[in-house]
């Protein structure tokens, strides 16, 4: 009886398909300071470690929240699904894509509300989605595989500079630049010259 267990779970495991992407966040540690109103999100690069499998991502969402009132998540990988025309990522391949809200790249964005106290965090796991092919999608004739992976993440709210703060720095840097002319300026009357 033992040995017929074995066997069983053994074939299941041979039956069973294997996760063939390898999902990393940018920033790799998934931190993010983010201000208030304003989208903030991650970079990724994903590399489809199997030869023959094809890939569609079908979203993201964020879970295990420990502030889930701070923000709003917005997935960005599951509309474009991938990065060739089909919205896929071939067998062996591998797909790089920064942050970018204009563009609506990366695997999400993050919103902070903006009456959110400086410093507040919210922190837990970015769960990726993505359906498997054993082959190419359209001509497979196939059931995909579903798949997904937690990335861990932490999102802190920074601040945003006071104006006064930046036209005192504005300010300060002038007057050094004043006094670097005028040392410079008595150094030639005095017949000394700076390299």
């Amino acid at each position: 009886m033992r040995t017929i267990t074995m066997l069983c779970l053994t074939l299941l495991a041979a039956l069973t398909p294997l996760r063939a992407a390898t999902i990393t966040l940018d920033p790799s540690s998934g931190d993010i300071i983010a201000l208030p109103g304003v989208p903030s999100g991650w970079g990724f690069t994903v590399t489809n470690d199997s030869s023959v499998d094809t890939i569609s991502f079908t979203g993201s969402v964020l879970v295990n929240e420990t502030n889930p009132g701070l923000g709003l998540y917005i997935d960005l990988i599951g509309p474009q699904g991938g990065p060739a025309a089909d919205a896929t990522l071939w067998p062996l391949g591998t797909w790089t894509e920064g942050f970018s809200d204009a563009l609506q790249a990366g695997i999400g964005k993050f919103v902070v509300d903006p009456s959110a106290p400086i410093g507040a965090q919210d922190s837990g796991l970015i769960r990726v989605q993505w359906d498997e092919w054993a082959g190419a999608p359209a001509t497979c004739n196939c059931s995909p595989a579903q798949f997904s992976a937690d990335l861990p993440f932490q999102v802190t709210v920074g601040s945003v500079p006071e104006p006064e703060s930046i036209w005192m720095v504005a300010l300060g840097g002038s007057l050094l630049v004043i006094r670097l002319r005028r040392k410079e300026g008595r150094s030639r009357m005095c017949g000394v010259q700076s390299e």
